[in-house]
This record gives structure tokens, C-alpha cells and sequence, in this order.
């Protein structure tokens, strides 16, 4: 009987990418604003590919299997990312694969989450950081606010997998997952407010998806600058309004109702189990414990904000 406590998700809205060859670990170090050696340690970590302007493209999750690196994008991305990244290859041993088709991306979620992943576990289940591996899937842990995870594997080796899941949890709503992404911080990037951001307003360096060590990558200069100069006038928020329209993501937030003015942009937005919208949006500093923020298409209550509480890092 399926634990209610438990829910699992479709996450087929997201894509898979696999980056293979002996080049290929270069490759995206040089690429990526974060650091590939953070894997080794944590297993999995959300970073960002930047235009020489420091701004964002796309955020993604990366993760390492086998010989091969992943990296677990936004569909609607997907084919710019990959026809992109290509372009940069020129001579060096990478291929770059659309592999969404051949795995299996499942979120789970609630109060037995963790033990439904233990028990699909076997003898040859590795743990590397906030990351368990077999031969049948790998299990991404998502620490924040609560466990969860983002189970991926092929689909030849998921058939016992599904059974298990569908068996011990309930099918859960796509927006109950995202509104999940949104309590933890996670800045997905759609095509929508692609190129808009540098990673600091994303709170990448509070998630160590953004390296001020490591070698040189597209945006670099900018960044670092931003950084050591002190100028990161923008950050991520969590936001909450009563209102009767979800906003989308490239939606402004304006200060005041009169002559008001752009003072941020929204990322994503869902509605809670009050009925309340809650959105991720990246705002003005100076702003922050305003009173008059509201929705720009829809100027009717105002939007209260919260910082994002991230885990403490060494």
C-alpha cells in the first residue's frame, strides 16, 4: 500500500546531457563557473554556463557516472545548450549527447522518501557526498528544506525501480516539485530570464556553484570583478503574495503602485497549500524590507520577501 506520506514526481520537463571522452572533464571545467572538483567531494552541485558578459544562460545540475559527465538542464534549453556547447569543442575529444530519451528522471519527496531510496539500494550502492549510485540509477540528495531526491536511470534497468515507487508512494503534482525547487533555493533558468542574471544574483556563490579559484571560464573577468569589488547590488529572494494570478517566470516586480519602477525579476512562481503565491525573484538589495512590491501585471497585494537560509559551508 503507497505510503501518502511519500510522493513521487514526473520530471521529464527537465533533459539529460552526457559529455564524454578523454576531454571532456577539461572541457567543462574551462566552460562552467563552477568547479568540477567540488564533485569529488559532494557528489552533484547546481552551477551555471555565463556569456562573456558574466550573464547567465542556463543553470543545470552536474553530475559525474562512469566516465561520463551529465548534466541535467531545463528542456525548453536543452538544444541551444547543446548546439552551443558543441560549437566550443573545435579538436578535443568530446561528444556531447542528448541521452534524455534512454533515462528515467523521478523526484521523491516526503516523509519516507529517503527510506523508499534505501530500500531500492543494493550491495553495490556507492555514496559519494549528497549522491548514492548502482547499476540501476543514481540518486541525487537535495539536503534543503527537507530531503528529497531526483532518482535518473536508463530506462532498460527501471522497470523494478517504477514498481517499487509507484507500490510505496503517491503520484504527486509537477507544481508541488517546483514550489519544492523554490523553498531550496534552486535557481532554474528558463529560456525566459536566460542571459539576464550574473551567478552571484543567483546565490551561486552561497551554493558553491561558482568558484572565485579556479581556472579561467566565459564571464570570469566580470564576475570576479563584481566579487572583489563588493558590487553584487541584486540577490535571489523568496517572495509571497495573496493574489488571484500566478505570475511567470520573466515577470517584474515593481515598487510602488504609482509611477512605479522595475526593482526585480521573477525565476518561478507556484501557489502553497494556502493558496498563496510564493515565488523566487531576484531584487534590488536596497529593497528588500520595502512594503510597496507588487506584481507588475497585477498590482494588487503586495509581495513580502525573505532571504534564502542556505546550509553553512566550510
Amino acid at each position: 500500500m503507497p505510503l501518502t506520506s511519500t510522493s513521487y514526481f514526473d520530471l521529464s520537463h527537465f533533459s539529460l546531457l552526457r559529455l564524454s571522452g578523454k576531454d571532456a572533464y577539461d572541457f567543462l571545467q574551462a566552460q562552467v563557473c563552477g568547479d568540477l572538483e567540488l564533485l569529488d567531494q559532494e557528489g552533484w552541485f547546481l552551477t551555471a554556463w555565463c556569456l562573456p558578459n558574466g550573464r547567465v544562460i542556463t543553470t543545470f545540475i552536474l553530475y559525474h557516472q562512469d566516465d561520463s559527465l551529465f548534466m541535467l538542464i531545463p528542456s525548453m534549453l536543452k538544444d541551444k545548450i547543446s548546439n552551443r556547447l558543441g560549437m566550443f569543442v573545435l579538436r578535443s575529444d568530446v561528444r556531447i549527447e542528448d541521452v534524455s530519451n534512454d533515462y528515467m528522471t523521478v523526484g521523491l519527496a516526503g516523509e519516507h522518501a529517503e527510506s523508499v531510496v534505501r530500500e531500492l539500494s543494493n550491495k553495490d550502492t556507492k555514496q559519494q557526498g549528497n549522491l548514492l549510485s548502482n547499476t540501476r540509477f543514481i540518486a541525487i540528495c537535495i539536503n534543503r528544506p527537507e530531503p528529497r531526491f531526483i532518482l535518473i536511470g536508463q530506462m532498460q534497468d527501471c522497470d523494478k525501480v517504477l514498481e517499487w515507487i509507484t507500490q510505496t508512494a503517491v503520484a504527486g503534482e509537477r507544481t508541488k516539485w517546483s514550489l519544492k525547487d523554490i523553498r531550496s533555493g534552486l535557481p532554474w533558468i528558463l529560456e525566459s530570464t536566460s542571459e539576464l542574471f550574473l551567478p552571484q544574483m543567483l546565490n551561486l556563490d552561497y551554493i558553491r556553484g561558482l568558484s572565485y579559484q579556479k581556472g579561467c571560464y566565459p564571464g570570469q573577468e566580470v564576475i570576479a570583478r563584481l566579487h572583489f569589488r563588493g558590487q553584487v547590488k541584486k540577490r535571489m529572494v523568496i517572495g509571497h503574495c495573496q493574489t488571484n494570478t500566478t505570475p511567470g517566470p520573466g515577470d517584474r516586480i515593481m515598487l510602488g503602485k504609482e509611477e512605479a519602477k522595475p526593482v526585480g525579476d521573477i525565476l518561478d512562481a507556484e501557489r502553497d497549500e494556502d493558496n498563496r503565491v510564493v515565488l523566487l525573484a531576484v531584487v534590488d538589495n536596497d529593497v528588500f524590507d520595502s512594503d510597496a512590491l507588487v506584481i507588475e501585471k497585477n498590482k494588487g497585494d503586495c509581495i513580502s520577501l525573505e532571504r534564502i537560509q542556505y546550509p553553512a559551508r566550510d
